[in-house]
């Protein structure tokens, strides 16, 4: 008896240590952008109330073709990185999703989190936003675009089973080029707007 109940408590116990492990796990590769302290280049990175999967992170871009960081280049890249000077561990994920919105404007003060945001009539760019992904040991990044569409959520897969993923991630980028709104008709001191929720790597 004693010993059938050792077994009992012991397996509950390997069990109980097991989940925690996996749960540890979850919540160190649960890539909130909060968490990632992510800094913002030609952009600022803001709280926001919206929310889809989790609270929203807000990356407020103003468009400036006059003014860039490198006097050469006034048609700059704004947006945010995130940065793992020692490497996360993805390598046992194949998979990237989170969402996105996009506003003109700020969606949150205008109470326009659905519709369109008054007097905005120009499509976005194709692409709106890239992601790049640095692994470490690769040769090569991934420069993915993003799915986006205007005052709409819009869920985003993104595979790691490609070359030049997988492994260590050392940098994210989100980062939009001010060349393709120019393109597009955007005017320079624009603003525009991106909500990220629910960022994450999953084994869907």
């Amino acid at each position: 008896m004693i010993t059938r109940n050792f077994r009992a408590v012991l397996a509950f116990v390997v069990a109980v240590s097991l989940a925690s492990l996996a749960m540890g796990t979850d919540e160190q590769l649960r890539w909130e952008l909060q968490k990632a302290r992510p800094e913002g280049l030609e952009a600022q990175v803001l709280a926001s109330t919206m929310e889809k999967d989790g609270p929203a992170t807000r990356l407020k871009i103003v468009l400036d073709y006059e003014h860039g960081t490198n006097p050469k280049y006034p048609l700059g890249w704004p947006g945010c990185t995130l940065k793992y000077p020692d490497g996360l561990d993805v390598s046992g994920y194949t998979t990237l999703e989170g969402w996105v919105y996009v506003s003109i404007g700020d969606a949150e003060a205008q109470g326009q989190q659905q519709g369109a945001v008054a007097g905005q009539t120009l499509p976005l760019p194709e692409p709106a936003m890239k992601l790049g992904l640095r692994f470490k040991g690769a040769e090569k990044g991934l420069d993915i675009p993003i799915k986006a569409r205007l005052n709409t959520w819009v869920k985003n897969t993104i595979s790691l089973k490609q070359p030049g993923a997988g492994g260590a991630l050392e940098m994210a980028y989100f980062y939009v080029a001010e060349s393709w709104y120019k393109a597009a008709g955007f005017e320079s001191g624009q603003e525009i707007n991106f909500y990220f929720s629910g960022f994450k790597f999953t084994n869907p």
